[in-house]
């Protein structure tokens, strides 16, 4: 659990969510029930698995097929934000970043946490007014063991002239601004000067040549082939592919990794409740979160009664010593549109 994470949702969100309100819904909510649902969500093969995990089990139960709207975080937040008065989708998953930005511009609803039992056993900072998570993944440090023979411990030492080529830079709108923070925050800087941060992935970018990447599904490829050795990235997808026999270790840098949220929310004006409770109940589903973070996307369940296999457990075991934080968004909402503009001009451009 990020340390201060917490600080998040108390910041931004007042929640007011009590456990011992909470109780088990009824399907049975007196309004005419939909056909279907279409979900703004992400393509390929997590699209897909969300599919089988949390949207098959919610057809069963109430008969409402789910259909997919698939793009990348920042398209779907901004097609959100251009029809908000004649939504294109009911429901949306979303990074944090999208969720809080999304929340932030009056584009989700209030969820009732009565419809949401499940939820009862989520942590606040993963439980908002508008949107509830089912998983968070890290951000640190992704290594190949049998080509990096002295496994990098700090975020600064993927400046070595070792890696000129085989390294990778994430887009600023995926997880480079969750990089950029870490670095400010382990080499001085923070919220209010996040120039330390941008100045190391400049570095990389002019001595290293690296590959630069905007999705997830290219990062591990990148991974998978060995056509890179070294990237500051996901936890999720690198333990994946460990799993999967690649030789492939994430690594907690010293000063820290970065908590990064996934969750689903319920679009304003697009119809949705009450079903959209009952579907954010089927993902706060503490079985289907162990489901979901195991075998394909090894990332962490939201729900603390979620248990892992005792195999992908032991790929997720935290370091004794856990730095780990979540970005603080109160802090950086006011401040993105100028860190675009950098990042654009310095790193991007």
């Amino acid at each position: 659990m990020p340390k201060d994470a917490g600080r998040l949702s108390r910041r931004m969100f007042v929640t007011g969510i009590g456990a011992s309100a909470l109780m088990t819904p009824s399907l049975s909510f007196g309004q005419d029930k939909p056909s279907r649902f279409i979900m703004s969500t992400y393509g390929g093969d997590y699209g897909n698995w969300m599919k089988d995990v949390f949207e098959t089990p919610f057809t069963a139960k109430t008969g409402i097929s789910v259909e997919h709207d698939i793009g990348e975080n920042n398209a779907r937040y901004s097609k959100m934000k251009t029809f908000r008065k004649q939504p294109r989708f009911q429901l949306v998953t979303l990074q944090d970043r999208y969720l809080f930005q999304s929340a932030h511009d009056g584009l989700l609803e209030k969820i009732d946490y009565t419809k949401v039992f499940n939820a009862a056993d989520i942590p606040d900072t993963f439980k908002t007014p508008e949107w509830l998570a089912y998983q968070y993944v890290a951000i640190g440090i992704i290594y190949n063991s049998e080509k990096v023979k002295k496994p990098p411990r700090n975020w600064e030492d993927l400046l070595s002239d070792d890696y000129k080529g085989r390294i990778f830079i994430d887009d600023f709108n995926h997880f480079g601004l969750h990089v950029v923070i870490a670095l400010a925050k382990a080499l001085g800087g923070g919220y209010d000067n996040i120039k330390p941060g941008l100045d190391v992935i400049r570095k990389i970018k002019e001595r290293l040549n690296p590959r630069f990447i905007s999705t997830s599904q290219e990062g591990t490829k990148l991974l998978a082939s060995g056509e890179v050795d070294v990237a500051m990235w996901q936890s999720a997808r690198a333990l994946t592919l460990k799993a999967n026999g690649k030789p492939i270790e994430y690594v907690v840098p010293e000063t820290g990794d970065v908590a990064v949220a996934y969750g689903s929310g319920i679009v304003k004006g697009g119809g949705a409740q009450p079903w959209g409770e009952a579907y954010l109940n089927e993902a706060a589903d503490p079985a289907l979160q162990a489901r979901f973070s195991s075998e394909k996307v090894l990332g962490y369940p939201t729900n603390k009664k979620a248990t892992l296999a005792p195999k992908y457990a032991a790929l997720l075991k935290r370091p004794e010593k856990d730095n780990q934080f979540a970005v603080d968004y109160a802090e950086v909402l006011p401040r993105l549109a100028d860190w675009t503009k950098l990042w654009n001009r310095t790193i991007a451009g």
